[in-house]
């Protein structure tokens, strides 16, 4: 692919880069920062050969770059902490309520959920991760993947459907 098609086609995962990252990162300014990070990585894969999958390569690039920067802010300690007592609060207001016993049963829980959707095929798992857990509207995905809002909406079903029928059969 052209480095000026490729480029084209980079700049319509621009959004959807942008709310990723917007609802992980503290300021806008910083979720463009990492977004232009983003296509200057996926220019530079290009220079060492084809890339056969784009899309798949730019979620990839974006979760990287995500976690390099947890772990920039873990060893550097850039993120400011909570007050001691703020953390505690914070402990019993997520376990306030919960017995061991549930507790193993929402890990199994989720455990069988995420297997059922690592059953689905590439496409549709990532449309329905960037849906349900992205909070991306199902037209931006359909201009992510270039193809039509209905398109979406049946990936997005056979989706729900498979971890549906996953989980009563459980």
């Amino acid at each position: 692919m052209a480095k000026s098609a490729l480029m084209a086609r980079l700049g319509n995962y621009r959004p959807a880069l942008l709310a990723y990252f917007g609802r992980r990162v503290r300021s806008a300014a910083e979720a463009e920062d990492l977004t232009q990070d983003v296509f200057e990585r996926v220019l530079r894969s290009q220079e060492r050969g084809p890339i056969l999958n784009v899309e798949a390569l730019v979620f990839r690039i974006a979760v990287n770059l995500l976690r390099d920067r947890a772990r920039r802010v873990q060893c550097h300690g850039i993120e400011e902490p909570l007050p001691s007592d703020g953390v505690a609060d914070f402990a019993d207001a997520l376990t306030e309520g919960l017995s061991p016993e549930r507790v193993v049963v929402g890990e199994r829980t989720l455990q069988e959920a995420l297997s059922a959707l690592d059953e689905l095929g590439e496409r549709t798992r990532a449309m329905f991760y960037l849906y349900r857990f992205e909070n991306l509207k199902v037209r931006e995905i359909a201009e992510l993947y270039g193809i039509s809002v209905s398109g979406v909406e049946k990936q997005i079903s056979r989706a729900l459907l498979h971890l549906t029928r996953r989980m009563q059969s459980k």
